[in-house]
């Protein structure tokens, strides 16, 4: 197993990617899975080797080198993200969400909403469920800033997984970023909640 780092995404952010190719080259164009969801990547720089138990335990991961195909498609995505900006905008405006939708980025599979706004908010799962049964969009939520301070957690320790606040089961979920809440404590599944 080999990590790369990937440039990926509208922001071209970098982040680092498993694959079981160990030849890919700088400039090289990928098709990388990450919890944001399938999407065009390219290769910046292979950075180690990696063990096969790191393949369980990743995030994100390069599923195939890009074909022209592929490349094609991408720039038909491209096209399409006005329109699914305004499909998210009339949504959120629509409910009483705490979010403000500044962009989005139409992937392969799924449409990552930035937004303005708490990490954490209360109905996200039905924001992402309304938009998915009403205007056929999966939708995947990114902040892209805080406007208000994220609660401090209760009851997880601090740090101990998500990057400072809670445990690794508080961290966002595949459905559309937002944790489960329960009262008194920071996530339902966490097992310091039981």
């Amino acid at each position: 197993m080999f990590e790369y780092l990937i440039r990926h995404g509208v922001t071209r952010g970098l982040g680092r990617f498993g694959s079981e190719w160990g030849d890919l080259e700088p400039g090289e164009k990928v098709i990388a899975r990450s919890e944001r969801g399938k999407e065009l990547g390219e290769v910046v720089l292979r950075v180690e080797a990696c063990s096969e138990g790191d393949k369980k335990e990743r995030r994100a991961w390069v599923e195939q080198k890009a074909t022209a195909s592929d490349i094609e498609i991408w720039r038909g995505l491209e096209k399409e993200r006005e329109r699914r900006f305004e499909i998210c905008l009339d949504v959120a405006r629509a409910g009483n969400w705490p979010i403000e939708p500044i962009d989005v980025e139409p992937l392969f599979d799924r449409t990552v909403l930035q937004y303005l706004g708490p990490r954490y908010f209360e109905g996200s799962a039905d924001l992402v469920a309304r938009l998915r049964a009403t205007k056929g969009l999966d939708v995947f939520l990114e902040p892209a800033g805080l406007d208000e301070p994220e609660p401090e957690p209760s009851g997880c320790g601090s740090g101990s997984g998500n990057g400072g606040g809670g445990c690794a089961s508080c961290a966002p979920r595949e459905n559309g970023g937002s944790a489960e809440k329960s009262a008194g404590h920071a996530c339902a599944s966490c097992p310091l909640s039981r």
